[in-house]
């Protein structure tokens, strides 16, 4: 099994299946460089462990409105540290 960091998989995801909907990654690093980093690959968005629920329910409501969806694809990477 191939080992990839959050920012490797997320690009893979972005560019070898043409995955256009939604990745929020999560994350207990909190590097601006390597938030920026998952951004750059792709990333809708980031949190930061310990994440809320409240946080992420705000988060994914207004991609929802924002996007006009009916329906949510999202996938959720988890990067442990």
């Amino acid at each position: 099994m191939q080992v990839m960091n959050g920012a490797e998989a997320i690009k893979k995801i972005r560019q070898e299946y043409h995955y256009a909907g939604l990745i929020y990654s999560v994350t207990g690093n909190d590097d601006p460089v390597q938030l920026q980093e998952l951004r750059d690959a792709g990333a809708t968005d980031v949190f930061l462990k310990p994440i809320k629920v409240a946080q992420v329910t705000d988060v994914i409501k207004g991609n929802i409105v924002f996007s006009g969806c009916y329906r949510l694809y999202c996938l959720i990477l988890f990067r442990y540290l």
